[in-house]
């Protein structure tokens, strides 16, 4: 905090957001730590107006205390002052949003009543945006079938690459904290797994089989995003969705090795959910780190199943 009543000035480019516009336009601006007032008239050119809080010494107390200048009162008295405002209006008077949108509203009104002026309303506009989204993908997989366990395994963890795009639309309400987003990506998933199997015999005490898994699909997640502003430039986000695909082929395939004999399993695979944790900045670039629940592989079989499962990492780039 300053230890005197004189504003400390800095020149730098800054936006403004209008309060109130007429014959007395009022702007306001915030950052993470301060926010000021601005104004101008058909005679003044743009201006800060001035409030400074500083220290001062209480010789008599021997403390410090805050003191306030109100040269900002001294502006508004002087430039944007009408007949039906007092000076005790302008006394009292805080540096404070909804004290100075009453006043410069009562100035412009009375200045022009044609011309009936009204605090600017913040308008929200959706917006559309593409976005190229590439994915790395950590994956598990295991296999249960309960009619032959034989056919038990649990896959490696892999890691894959998806690639992709997303198209959201940020819904126009709620200062653009809500969106919707489509998010389809093609993945194609290949392992192989060799496992031993007991037999309960002396002379042969395992079998060898080898499994086969394959899955490529167009995985097509649906969700809602919900956003978090850090600033004007950075924000986090989560989201949740519904992933269902398209055009999928899912495998697996066991070959008993030492005779050779192969058994196949197809299916239509299931849907799952997936729920993201991410983040944007500037509304170009963002990560996420997505995590899906388990996927049915093999849904059309009573007695087989398989839990396929992920979490990936998203990292997206807009196009627009």
């Amino acid at each position: 905090m300053l230890t005197h009543k004189n504003p400390v000035w800095s020149e730098e480019v800054i936006f403004l957001k209008i309060l109130v516009k007429g014959d007395a336009t009022l702007y306001s601006y915030s950052d993470e730590s301060i926010t000021r007032y601005f104004y101008e008239t058909k005679t003044t050119p743009t201006e800060q107006l001035i409030n400074v809080k500083y220290i001062q010494a209480d010789n008599n107390e021997g403390a410090e205390k805050v003191i306030e200048s109100n040269d900002y009162k001294t502006q508004l008295f002087k430039n944007v002052k009408s007949d039906n405002i007092s000076e005790n209006d302008i006394t009292r008077l805080t540096y404070k949003k909804t004290d100075l949108v009453k006043y410069f509203t009562k100035y412009n009104n009375a200045i022009n009543p044609d011309a009936i002026t009204k605090p600017e309303e913040n308008t929200v506009k959706g917006a559309f945006h593409l976005k190229i989204a590439p994915a790395v993908s950590f994956v598990s997989l295991s296999a249960d079938n309960t009619g032959n366990p034989n056919f038990n395994v649990d896959f490696d963890s892999k890691a894959i690459f998806k690639i992709g795009f997303e198209a959201e639309y940020v819904l126009p309400y709620n200062k653009n904290k809500w969106s919707i987003f489509v998010n389809p990506s093609y993945q194609k998933y290949e392992n192989e797994k060799i496992y031993l199997v007991p037999t309960g015999f002396v002379s042969i005490p395992d079998k060898e089989y080898k499994a086969n898994a394959n899955y490529n699909t167009i995985q097509v997640p649906l969700g809602v995003r919900h956003y978090m502003f850090l600033n004007e430039d950075s924000k986090i986000f989560i989201n949740a969705a519904y992933v269902v695909d398209f055009g999928s082929k899912a495998s697996i395939t066991y070959t008993e090795v030492a005779n050779n004999t192969v058994t196949e399993f197809k299916s239509n695979t299931g849907a799952n959910f997936a729920f993201g944790l991410g983040y944007n900045f500037k509304n170009k670039f963002s990560g996420e780190l997505r995590l899906n629940t388990k996927k049915q592989l093999m849904r059309d079989y009573l007695n087989y199943s398989t839990n396929y499962s992920s979490v990936d990492l998203v990292l997206a780039y807009t196009i627009f």
